[in-house]
């Protein structure tokens, strides 16, 4: 099997947890943040490359600019990016008190990040099929046995299940923190 599946199918899974990351129920994470781009220096950039993000508390971000005109543009970003807070500007520096998500709020995050796993597996899928396939099409031209064909078919089954796997312990672990 090559590694070029197992390296795809391991980029699926990434991608995944980082889609899934911000959707912990009102826990202070940098994941919550990173990813939001913000106008700086005439281009859109992640907030990491841009600014400093720490936990300062259980439901508490601060995230300090390291230019610091930059951080007028920053609060705005982060306020656009639905966080379900409201970042407030103090100083150069930027802080995001997290309330206790509602329960209508815990709800619809929990449909996000079953929607998003759901993505995840599809994507899986997708991939464990285009590997099937380049598997038949190479029996068919007589580059491998029939044998040898449906051994890779299984191994590729079974490399996708065990993906699917790791993204249903992600989606637990998830619901588990939006249920706590």
């Amino acid at each position: 099997m090559s590694r070029k599946l197992r390296a795809s199918m391991e980029d699926t899974v990434v991608a995944t947890s980082r889609a899934m990351a911000p959707l912990r129920g009102g826990r202070a994470s940098t994941d919550l943040v990173n990813h939001i781009r913000v106008s700086a220096y005439g281009s859109k950039m992640p907030v990491e490359q841009v600014a400093t993000v720490s936990v300062t508390g259980p439901r508490t971000l601060v995230v300090a600019p390291y230019d610091d005109s930059t951080a007028g543009e920053m609060r705005t970003a982060l306020e656009a990016a639905n966080l379900g807070a409201t970042p407030v500007l103090d100083g150069a520096i930027i802080r995001i008190n997290l309330p206790k998500p509602s329960g209508d709020r815990r709800l619809e995050l929990k449909k996000l990040a079953k929607a998003e796993a759901e993505k995840g597996r599809i994507s899986l899928r997708n991939t464990r099929r285009d590997a099937i396939n380049s598997a038949r099409r190479a029996a068919k031209s007589g580059e491998i046995p029939e044998g040898k064909k449906n051994r890779q078919e299984k191994e590729i089954s079974e490399l996708c299940d065990e993906y699917i796997k790791r993204i249903d312990e992600v989606l637990t672990n998830v619901l588990r923190d939006l249920d706590s």
